[in-house]
């Protein structure tokens, strides 16, 4: 949070939203021991962004297996997100010798390549040699994505 604190600047904000209540205290401790004025933790409520400002960038890190409703929440992500504004979505890779989540909660890229192209957003990058995880960067469109060129699809 320190490192996206001081990139986005005193006039930006960073919001981290979290699905379990005790990971959001200890989120809420370090950014006041930290003195990070520009972010914010909040707990998860079915993909509902906190505030009412549009978003640059949206990072989901290792969440994304866990929402129960992911498309609706892309879907709502991207009427939060500027013209141009990236989604990042980071999961763990369905190995069962990888270390992390549940594997009821990790889903391959190409799965979360469709949602998310049902969702409205083009894949701009797709990146497999992260070790135990992978990552995908979409960007919202004005545009169809539907009708723009292929690009590279990811690798499971």
């Amino acid at each position: 949070l320190t490192h996206l604190s001081e990139r986005v600047g005193p006039t930006g904000a960073v919001v981290a939203i979290e699905f379990e209540a005790d990971l959001v205290a200890q989120l809420k401790g370090h950014i006041v021991a930290s003195k990070l004025g520009n972010v914010g933790a909040y707990l998860e409520a079915e993909g509902v962004l906190p505030g009412s400002d549009n978003f640059d960038r949206v990072i989901l890190l290792d969440s994304y297996g866990a929402l129960a409703e992911p498309v609706g929440t892309l879907e709502r992500i991207r009427t939060r997100l500027v013209v141009g504004g990236l989604l990042v979505i980071v999961g763990h890779k369905p190995d069962e010798s990888v270390p992390g989540p549940p594997m009821s909660e990790r889903l391959d890229a190409e799965t979360i390549l469709a949602e998310a192209r049902g969702a409205g957003f083009a894949m701009v990058h797709a990146q497999h040699d992260l070790g135990r995880q992978w990552m995908v960067i979409f960007r919202n469109d004005p545009y169809d994505p539907a009708s723009a060129p292929p690009n590279e699809e990811p690798k499971p």
